[in-house]
């Protein structure tokens, strides 16, 4: 299956020490290069959180760390969300964005974190 990554999905893998390369052994990860972007840009952004940047910076070093088990795509919009309506050929995006799972409900199955720090598929 091909899976591809939201920004946020990331982050709260990281924070919750999920490790979710390991969980989709044997699926094609893809990256879109515009979630490193959001990634950066995080890391940059002095009116965020410390904790948020410090969290935005671990990403990036796991990403990083793990490049060689992702394939950077490049999405057809420039922010990710809007990128992500457009995809096609994915078989789950990795997000937890509850906006975005209604808008492409039926689509698109989706991966997200539960509430015991497991991943689940969801419709």
């Amino acid at each position: 299956m091909r899976i591809v990554f939201d920004t946020n999905f990331i982050m709260t893998c990281i924070k919750q020490k999920i490790d979710f390369i390991y969980e989709l052994e044997g699926h094609e990860l893809l990256l879109p290069k515009q979630v490193i972007k959001e990634l950066e840009k995080i890391v940059e952004d002095k009116k965020k959180k410390f904790e948020e940047r410090e969290l935005a910076r671990t990403s990036l070093m796991f990403i990083k760390s793990f490049r060689n088990r992702f394939k950077e795509i490049e999405l057809e919009r420039k922010f990710v969300d809007r990128g992500l309506e457009r995809l096609e050929g994915v078989d789950i995006i990795a997000t937890l964005d509850k906006a975005l799972h209604k808008k492409l409900r039926g689509k698109f199955k989706f991966l997200v974190v539960t509430k015991r720090k497991k991943l689940e598929i969801i419709n």
